[in-house]
Order: C-alpha cells, then sequence, then structure tokens
C-alpha cells in the first residue's frame, strides 16, 4: 500500500470518526432535550395533579361544612314539626276533652212518711250527667250508695252524710278510667219527696 492509500485509508477513518463523535453529540443533545422536555412534563403533571389534589380537598372540606350546616339545620326543623305537631295534638286533645265531659255531684234524697210517726227516709249517692260542650246531654243518672231511715234527722246528721255522699262520688271517680274527664262538685242536690 502506498501512502496515498494510507493517507486515503485515515482519511476514511478520521471522517468515519469525526461522523461518529458528531453522530454522538448529536444523539447526545438530543437524549438531553428529550430528558430536560421529560422532567418538564414530569413537573407540570405533577404540579398539575397537586393542583387538582388541593382543589378536591377544598371542594371535600366545603361539601362536609355544607352537610354539616343543612344536616344540622334539617335536624333542627324536624325537631321543630315534631314539637309543632305534638303541641297540635295536645290542643286537639284538649279541645275533645272539653267538647265532652262528665259532671257529678252527690246525691241525697230525703222523703218524709207517716201520720203518728214520723220517718224520714235518705238515700245518699251522686248523680253523674254527660255534657257536650258544656250542654247537659240525657237525664243525669242517679247512683244510690246508702239508704237510711231515721224517726228523726237533724241538721248535724244532714251536714255529715252529705260528707259521706261526696266522698261516695270521689271515690267512684277515682275508680274510673275517665277521671279527667269528671269533675266532682261539693255542692248538694237534695231532693224532698
Amino acid at each position: 500500500m502506498n501512502n496515498f492509500d494510507q493517507l486515503y485509508l485515515l482519511l476514511v477513518l478520521v471522517s468515519a470518526g469525526v461522523a461518529a463523535i458528531v453522530t454522538f453529540l448529536i444523539t447526545r443533545r438530543q437524549i438531553t432535550d428529550l430528558s430536560t422536555q421529560l422532567i418538564r412534563l414530569t413537573d407540570e403533571r405533577l404540579s398539575l395533579t397537586r393542583d387538582h389534589a388541593a382543589e378536591l380537598d377544598a371542594l371535600i372540606r366545603e361539601r362536609r361544612q355544607m352537610e354539616e350546616k343543612f344536616g344540622s339545620a334539617a335536624q333542627q326543623k324536624a325537631q321543630e314539626e315534631y314539637e309543632r305537631g305534638r303541641r297540635q295534638g295536645e290542643l286537639d286533645c284538649d279541645q275533645k276533652a272539653k267538647a265532652f265531659s262528665v259532671v257529678v255531684r252527690p246525691f241525697i234524697s230525703q222523703s218524709k212518711d207517716g201520720t203518728i210517726f214520723k220517718t224520714n227516709s235518705l238515700e245518699i249517692g251522686y248523680q253523674y250527667q254527660l255534657l257536650v260542650n258544656g250542654i247537659p246531654c240525657f237525664e243525669p243518672h242517679i247512683v244510690i250508695e246508702q239508704r237510711t231511715e231515721e224517726k228523726e234527722v237533724n241538721s248535724e246528721l244532714i251536714e255529715k252524710l252529705t260528707q259521706v255522699a261526696v266522698n261516695a262520688a270521689k271515690k267512684a271517680v277515682a275508680n274510673t278510667p275517665a277521671g279527667k274527664l269528671i269533675t266532682v262538685f261539693d255542692g248538694l242536690v237534695l231532693n224532698q219527696k
């Protein structure tokens, strides 16, 4: 091989080396650029993800606050509605109770018989009557608890028997399930024959 061939071969080898170095440098530069772009895109995506996560957290907090606010408001409204219904029910019940009532009074019936010997008969008990809106309905019903016959009756005995009749009326009312509807008066219903 001559010099010219050697030189040519050297020139081919140098140009192939330079081409390889240039290709290496260009490739390295492209890889660096791609790497920089990838890092930048990753950072942007990460930043967007963080922003999105922060926005989601803020929305979740806002939703919880609204749930607490409106949940407690709904609970309070339900309680108010319950109380209003309960009061209305009590009023309705009171009105119905006032519409129907029973009045109970002590009852004493006194009768005098005889021509030579005067006999006084006493019937002691109570009378009750149904009232609708304060107006009497039907005839009063009389329940006799005790009957006595005396040859003479004095005012002290009548007072004593009146107390017995009042106690009997109160006892009768206490034994009924509708005790709230029944009123016992201490006044006397005196029936003389």
